[in-house]
């Protein structure tokens, strides 16, 4: 059933009133950690904040200050608003109390980054979908512009008639794609090497997937 969100839902969702996901998971996993190799977490915090710009620096600090004071790690989540996403607030509430901090975010974390995969996955059957009727799409169109319509003009001559204009632009449009259509062997000899050659895959990917490894490397080694 479908419910339409609350004022409130709305304000939390604002930007910048909430830390972005990936943020959010990097404070539960540093927490873990912390709790994990009983070291305070404090310190970090504050180091990090110091490196942090914006709304979420200031979260950082307060939650730095509030475990200085003596403050219990299960409460940071409920007095600093927006430092954690409710996901992340709920697994270190739960693991601070029970004492079971770094197995129930190590889950929290897994279960994500399973349905992450699983959206991956759709998302890139999706595309497949659309970029094989995209090619299937521009072939017959090209097989129209470079058979079907010279022998549709032809007849048209053949019968001296004026064409109509909708006609007559259709075809100049086809006359234009077929005197272009050498320019899809590129584009599909291009395709084939990005999709069989992993090396020139990685060289193109190279860019946006440098900052991912990172963050997950530095979890694996927290967690």
């Amino acid at each position: 059933m479908f419910r339409l969100p609350t004022p409130r839902a709305i304000w939390r969702s604002l930007p910048g009133r909430w830390a972005s996901h990936a943020e959010s998971a990097q404070v539960a996993t540093l927490l873990a950690a912390c709790h994990a190799l009983n070291v305070a977490p404090a310190p970090m915090l504050e180091a990090w904040a110091r490196d942090s710009r914006g709304r979420q620096g200031r979260r950082l600090t307060k939650a730095a200050r509030h475990l200085q004071a003596g403050g219990l790690l299960a409460a940071v989540p409920d007095r600093v608003p927006g430092l954690m996403r409710d996901e992340h607030a709920v697994a270190v509430r739960f693991g601070g109390m029970t004492g079971l901090l770094v197995p129930t975010v190590r889950a929290t974390l897994a279960a994500e980054a399973g349905a992450e995969a699983e959206a991956r996955l759709r998302v890139r059957g999706l595309v497949r979908w659309a970029v094989g009727w995209s090619i299937l799409a521009v072939l017959v169109t090209l097989f129209l512009a470079t058979k079907i319509a010279p022998q549709t003009k032809k007849i048209w001559d053949d019968f001296d008639v004026e064409l109509p204009i909708a006609t007559a632009r259709w075809l100049e449009a086809c006359a234009w794609l077929a005197a272009c259509r050498w320019l899809v062997v590129p584009l599909i000899v291009m395709g084939l090497v990005l999709r069989f050659s992993p090396a020139v895959r990685q060289a193109f990917a190279q860019p946006f997937t440098r900052r991912r490894r990172i963050a997950a490397a530095l979890d694996t080694l927290a967690v």
